[in-house]
C-alpha cells in the first residue's frame, strides 16, 4: 500500500463512526509461498508428530466438507468429525486441532500498515471492529490477533462466520455486527475480497467499503510487506526492500 493511498484511507475513515476490518490477507498475512496452503504445512507438521497418519491435507479437506454437510462450522466441531470419518480417537482429534492452531499461529504475521490505520482510527475516537469468514471461533481468533499484537481485538467487537452461521459473502454477517451498535452508526469496511469485503457491504444501509490489494508473492516478500510501516522513513524501507532480500538470498 502506497503512502498516498494510506493517507487517503485515513482521511476517509474520519467520515465514519466504526471501521471494520477483514482479518486474513488484510490484518494478518500468512507467510506462505504461492504454491503452499495452510493444510500443506499442517500436513508436514502432522507427519512429524503422528507419522502413521498419511495424506492429512486431503483428510482435512474431506472433514471440512463433511462437517458443513452436518451444519458444523467451528474448528472444534470439524475435528470431532474425524472420529466418525476416519476412526480417530477424540484425544487425537483434539491434539490435531491444537496442532492446526499452532500452525496457523506460526504462519501469521500482523500487517503493520493496518496496525497504523487502527492506531489512527482509535486516536480519532473511531470504533474498531473485526469481521471474518472463518472456522476459528471468536475466542480462538481474538487470541490469535492479540498474540500478533492487535490488542484492539476484544470479545465484543469480533464477528466470525462460524459463530453465527452467517457470512460476509452473503452480507448477513455485516448485519449481525451492525445490530451491536446504534442504528445511526456509519461503518466503513476494509478488506481484500471483491465480493465479501467490497461489493456486499457497499449495498447495505449504513455501510461503505474500501478494497485493499491482495498481496501475492513468496513468503519473505509478504513478510517485508507486512512488517514495514507505511510511515517508515526512506532509509528504513530501503533496508527492508533492498538489503534484506539480498541478505536472505545470501543466507540460503
Amino acid at each position: 500500500m502506497s503512502n498516498r493511498f494510506f493517507k487517503r484511507l485515513c482521511k476517509k475513515c474520519l467520515n465514519y463512526d466504526a471501521i471494520s476490518f477483514d482479518v486474513f490477507d488484510t490484518v494478518l498475512f500468512r507467510m506462505l509461498n504461492e504454491e503452499e496452503s495452510v493444510y500443506s504445512v499442517l500436513q508436514e507438521n502432522v507427519q512429524k508428530q503422528f507419522p502413521k497418519i498419511t495424506d492429512f491435507a486431503e483428510k482435512r479437506v474431506q472433514t471440512q466438507r463433511f462437517a458443513r454437510s452436518k451444519d458444523f462450522h467451528k474448528l472444534h466441531d470439524i475435528f470431532m468429525c474425524m472420529e466418525e470419518l476416519f476412526g480417530f480417537e477424540k484425544e487425537l482429534c483434539c491434539q490435531l486441532e491444537k496442532l492446526e492452531l499452532e500452525t496457523e499461529n506460526s504462519l501469521c504475521i500482523a500487517n503493520k500498515t493496518m496496525l497504523d490505520l487502527m492506531q489512527f482510527c482509535a486516536t480519532h475516537g473511531k470504533k474498531i471492529v473485526f469481521i471474518s469468514d472463518m472456522h476459528l471461533c471468536k475466542e480462538q481468533l481474538v487470541e490469535l490477533l492479540r498474540v500478533k499484537g492487535i490488542l484492539y481485538a476484544q470479545g465484543d467487537n469480533v464477528f466470525v462466520s462460524c459463530e453465527y452461521k452467517k457470512t460476509k459473502s452473503t452480507g448477513e454477517l455485516f448485519k449481525v455486527a451492525q445490530k451491536k451498535f446504534s442504528s445511526s452508526t456509519k461503518f466503513l469496511h476494509i478488506g481484500d475480497a471483491i465480493k465479501g469485503d467490497w461489493l456486499r457491504p457497499k449495498v447495505l444501509h449504513g455501510f461503505s467499503s474500501v478494497l485493499v490489494p491482495r498481496y501475492k508473492g513468496q513468503s519473505f516478500e509478504k513478510f517485508l510487506t507486512a512488517a514495514v510501516s507505511v510511515n517508515a522513513d526512506f532509509i528504513y524501507k530501503w533496508g527492508y526492500s533492498v538489503v534484506a532480500p539480498v541478505m536472505w538470498q545470501f543466507c540460503e
